[in-house]
Order: structure tokens, then C-alpha cells, then sequence
């Protein structure tokens, strides 16, 4: 009973160790790190109520909607301009709402922070914009086009 006991101690105690390091973890990539010995106490940047965090919900779960949609993009669309003439009106009506989260996307990747080369949060607005609009932006402005 005494080593189980230990165990279960011992086990709590890594357990803390694991929560604390994975905190810091967070805080050194949301802020980076300093190779001066100097270490200056830097006070910590809360991004603005807009920004959209890799880690929140929100981002997660439109994520999965954007790969449901590229999937459904990518197998059914061919598939109906191959093989379908006359679609419905409903169907026509999804066409064009799955059209607008694609341009939602545009603005959701606008304001969507992301880690940087140097493993930091980037969460400057306008430094997210010109990161966005020099890689992905044009080809995410080409699948905003009903077709």
C-alpha cells in the first residue's frame, strides 16, 4: 500500500511538472525567447478581441468545416459538371453558401494569428495581412468564384 501510495505521489508531482512546462511552452512561443544575457522584463502583448488564435475553438472548428468544404470542392463539383445537367434550387442554394464561406475564409485568414519563422505569435494585424497576402491569398481568392 505504502509503494502505491508513492506511486500516486509521484505521479501527481509529474503530472504538475507537465502542466508547468507546457505553460511555458506557450509563453515562449507567444513571446519568443532572448539570447542576451540581459534579460529585460517585457511586458506581455494581449491581442486585440478580433484576433483569431490558432489553439481557440472558433479557429479549430473552421478549419474542419474548410477541409469538409475543399473535400466536397474537390470529389462532387467535377462529378456534377461531368455527369448532372439540372441541379435544384436548394442544391443551388448550397452552392452559393458554400461560395460564402469561402469568401469568409478570406477575412477569417485576415485575422488569424500564426507562429512566425522565429517560433513567436505573430499577432500584429498588419503583419499577419502581408504574410497572408504574399502566400495563400490569391489562391484562396480563386476558389471564392461560383463556377
Amino acid at each position: 500500500m505504502y509503494l502505491w501510495k508513492r506511486a500516486i505521489a509521484k505521479t501527481r508531482g509529474a503530472v504538475l511538472v507537465l502542466i508547468r512546462f507546457g505553460d511555458l511552452e506557450k509563453r515562449i512561443n507567444l513571446f519568443g525567447t532572448s539570447t542576451k544575457f540581459n534579460f529585460d522584463l517585457q511586458l506581455e502583448v494581449k491581442p486585440s478581441w478580433y484576433i483569431i488564435m490558432p489553439e481557440s475553438g472558433f479557429k479549430i472548428f473552421w478549419n474542419i468545416v474548410m477541409v469538409a468544404l475543399l473535400l466536397y470542392t474537390a470529389t462532387f463539383v467535377p462529378f456534377k459538371t461531368a455527369f448532372i445537367d439540372d441541379v435544384g434550387f436548394e442544391f443551388e442554394i448550397f452552392e452559393y453558401t458554400v461560395d460564402f464561406l469561402f469568401v469568409c475564409d478570406l477575412f477569417v485568414n485576415f485575422l488569424s494569428a500564426y507562429i512566425d519563422t522565429d517560433r513567436k505569435m505573430e499577432i500584429r494585424v498588419r503583419v499577419i495581412a502581408n504574410s497572408y497576402l504574399r502566400s495563400w491569398f490569391l489562391f484562396d481568392m480563386a476558389a471564392c468564384f461560383p463556377f
